[in-house]
Formats: structure tokens, C-alpha cells, sequence
């Protein structure tokens, strides 16, 4: 996900944070993603990382799936 992260102009050279609920389907597939923190552009670059990365490595038997809650980090 950090990989596919392109901070806003704003944000370059600091760090941003943000809640991401990520949905994904019995193939890892991400079928839905939310994000919150106090920057709407940040949380908008961080859900469109997310939904760019496409699927995760996932086991269906995992209590969380299918729906993860992580934080995110990024700094540019």
C-alpha cells in the first residue's frame, strides 16, 4: 500500500496518518475501502493506495476477514 501512496502536494515532506477499513472478498480481492484521520485529501490518497494495490494476502479463516482495520502511515 505504501508503495502505491502518492502524497498530496500539501503533505509532501511530513508524515500523514489515517484509518483505513479495508473490505475484501474470499480471494483477497478488495471489494470496499474507508478512511479516516484529519487530512480529506490524505485520506483520499490513502483509500486510492489501497484500492491500486487490487488484493491481499489473505486466509479466509482469519477472525477479522473480511473486513480489516489498520493504520496507516505515510511520510513523503
Amino acid at each position: 500500500m505504501k508503495r502505491n501512496y502518492t502524497p498530496p502536494t500539501a503533505a509532501k515532506g511530513s508524515t500523514q496518518r489515517a484509518t483505513l477499513n479495508i473490505t475484501v472478498n474470499a480471494n483477497g480481492d478488495v471489494v470496499n475501502v474507508t478512511a479516516s484521520g484529519p487530512d480529506s485529501v490524505v485520506n483520499e490518497a490513502a483509500r486510492q493506495a489501497v484500492l491500486n494495490t487490487g488484493s491481499l494476502p489473505i486466509d479466509a479463516d482469519d477472525p477479522k476477514y473480511p473486513t480489516f482495520t489498520i493504520q496507516f502511515k505515510g511520510s513523503n
